[in-house]
């Protein structure tokens, strides 16, 4: 979220770890958490506070956002007071936050753990958002990418990339 405009790229990330993020920039954080939950998404804040719940309570198999703070001042009172929930990760010790990527990667854990525990896996694509997430895939990844995805169209899958492509056979010979 920015007030202004502007958003600065990390120069830090990964290489090329950035052509798999799509991003999105709101004027306030009511207007990003109003968005979110009117698409559907519950909101998960952490936040130390006497009504936050363990991540490991948190259900995880619904649609998804999550917003985490700094390790100095924390969320907002506007993200803590949209939230559904709030939540806080277990820890022991004298310590009382986590480094910010530690945290998003402990939580994203969490939650593709649940997932696979309560539903068997960890995503929730359809077959055909499958075909789409493998065709950004090799639009974005690889090099002469659509003349490789036009080749890929006009032949059978591998028996083992089958499950990318279902009904992508029958749909290519309707056509």
């Amino acid at each position: 979220m920015s007030a202004s405009k502007k958003f600065k790229r990390s120069q830090r990330a990964a290489a090329g770890a950035d052509k798999w993020l799509d991003t999105r920039l709101w004027d306030s954080t009511p207007a990003c958490l109003h968005s979110l939950k009117d698409a559907g998404y519950q909101i998960i804040v952490t936040h130390l506070g006497p009504a936050s719940v363990s991540i490991q309570e948190v259900d995880w198999t619904r649609p998804t956002a999550f917003v985490l703070g700094n390790e100095k001042a924390g969320v907002g009172n506007a993200a803590v007071q949209l939230a559904d929930h709030t939540a806080i990760i277990p820890m022991a010790g004298f310590v009382e936050s986590f480094n910010i990527s530690v945290a998003a990667a402990l939580i994203m854990y969490e939650a593709q753990q649940q997932r696979c525990r309560q539903l068997g896996r960890s995503g929730d694509l359809t077959d055909k958002q499958q075909q789409m997430l493998m065709a950004e895939f090799l639009l974005r990844g690889m090099k002469h990418s659509k003349m490789m995805v036009g080749q890929l169209l006009d032949r059978p899958p591998p028996a083992h990339q089958k499950r990318f492509f279902k009904g992508a056979a029958t749909a290519k010979a309707a056509t």
